[in-house]
């Protein structure tokens, strides 16, 4: 019975996910649990770790670790709540970088005649369908509109056609 306890323990332990990372704990532990981040963000005060899924995943998470290098915040970053962050005319490429990891997809389209850099995240709209966040930037890397659009990858997997 106790072999079955520690194993159900065990098992429990291992399906937690980065954003459930407890208050205080060392990023050397965090490191050792899920690996090396997808990037750092170390100019960002407190730094910031992400662990992202993209190109194909649908889940980013980022840590935020004080100067002792202890865990002071964990969440999952690819929401609608945390994309509503998002402040037109003020976020950078790089706020944007430091805050949802690297995108899934970058582009250059035309938008209301002038070509704009856009990069696109896939998520769970809602917490359900699967879509992606396009991100565009004027000439400068300031954030200047988003908006959310279904996954092409997802549409063309349901032949609608």
């Amino acid at each position: 019975m106790l072999r079955l306890s520690a194993l159900c323990l065990l098992l429990l332990g291992a399906c937690t996910t980065i954003s459930e990372t407890p208050t205080g704990t060392p990023i050397e532990q965090v490191l050792q649990r899920y690996g090396a981040p997808t990037s750092v963000c170390p100019a960002q005060h407190p730094t910031r770790y992400i662990w992202s899924q993209q190109p194909n995943g649908r889940y980013a998470w980022a840590i935020e670790v004080d100067a002792n290098k202890q865990v002071t915040h964990a969440s999952q970053v690819l929401t609608d709540h945390e994309f509503a962050r998002l402040q037109i005319g003020v976020w950078t490429k790089e706020q944007v970088r430091c805050h949802f990891g690297p995108p899934a997809e970058r582009s250059i389209t035309p938008y209301r005649g002038i070509k704009r850099l856009v990069w696109s995240y896939r998520y769970k709209q809602n917490s359900v369908w699967e879509s992606l966040m396009h991100v565009y930037f004027d000439e400068n890397g300031v954030v200047q509109h988003y908006h959310p659009g279904p996954d092409p990858q997802v549409i063309d997997e349901w032949n609608l056609w």
